[in-house]
């Protein structure tokens, strides 16, 4: 069975992106969601194998609060990717415990080997 990639990303452009290239990465993304309460929801009645996960929306929240919660019901590795970072986001991002951080705009190699590095671990 292929392992299973939850997105989070509300530019749609860069989900759908995101979203084709995992596919030609050989993994199954079933789902997009386009803000922190919808991961949330799906992510109570669904399991996946791995968590990408932008930190910002383009409205200016963040998503730490939907990861947290998010914790509670799956231990899934995360990857969180940001184009915004300060000291006080920092600390509550690593609380989440994320598996990789990587700064956007990203490679799409660079993204494929942490990918291929957090599902084989």
């Amino acid at each position: 069975m292929k392992k299973q990639i939850l997105i989070i990303e509300d530019e749609s452009l860069v989900a759908m992106d995101l979203q084709m290239s995992i596919l030609s990465w050989g993994y199954e993304c079933p789902f997009i969601a386009y803000n922190g309460r919808e991961s949330y929801l799906w992510i109570r009645k669904n399991s996946t194998d791995l968590i990408l996960a932008d930190l910002f929306q383009s409205n200016g929240k963040n998503n730490i609060p939907y990861l947290k919660k998010i914790r509670k019901h799956s231990q899934a590795p995360i990857i969180i990717f940001s184009s915004v970072m300060d000291e006080k986001i920092l600390e509550k991002t690593l609380k989440l415990m994320p598996r990789c951080f990587l700064f956007k705009p990203w490679h799409n190699h660079e993204l494929k080997i942490n990918v291929d590095l957090v599902l084989k671990i």
